[in-house]
């Protein structure tokens, strides 16, 4: 099997621009960071949701999805597709083999952080019985028809928005 080596280089950029909220801090932490893909044991499959990355902080029995590329212990979720999940926790140099098969325990653990990050949506390739017990379903009329009604709008006000910053940035030149 043949290996690749890459190279990227990063612009110069100011001290303003490079720091934690700036794309090169997040490449840069990208780049330093050991990934794995973790596969799902016989007989299951990753769910995913539009919400798909998931930063993840545990604290004791505890656990939040406020992690981060400065917060070493944060585990990084991302499926892939039914069968690979990428995977890394931030400053560990050693993350799993790739291709590593998690426990059935581990899994579960997994589809319910899935579960819970989604905003609304939850995709899986077949019914997974797991998912309604953990986020049931909502059927509201109201809420359909308000975002139907955003959606609907969001073309316009998206260009107002646009034509405002654009007017903006040349107004300072």
């Amino acid at each position: 099997m043949e290996t690749q080596s890459w190279q990227l280089t990063l612009p110069a950029a100011s001290a303003a621009s490079s720091g934690r909220g700036s794309p090169f801090h997040s490449v840069k932490a990208l780049l330093k960071t050991k990934w794995t893909i973790l596969c799902p044991p016989q007989g299951h499959h990753w769910l995913t949701s539009d919400s798909p990355v998931i930063k993840l902080n545990y604290y004791g029995p505890n656990y939040d999805f406020k992690g981060g590329w400065g917060n070493p212990g944060t585990e990084i979720l991302f499926p892939l597709s039914p069968s690979c999940l990428m995977y890394t926790k931030v400053g560990d140099p050693r993350p799993p083999p790739k291709y590593t098969v998690v426990s059935p325990h581990l899994a579960a653990m997994f589809q319910r952080f899935i579960t819970e990050h989604a905003h609304r949506n939850i995709y899986s390739m077949s019914p997974d019985t797991s998912v309604p017990n953990q986020r049931p379903r909502i059927v509201d009329a109201q809420r359909f028809q308000d975002e139907k009604k955003q959606l609907e709008e969001w073309h316009e006000k998206n260009m107002c928005a646009e034509r405002d910053l654009f007017m903006k940035s040349i107004s300072q030149l």
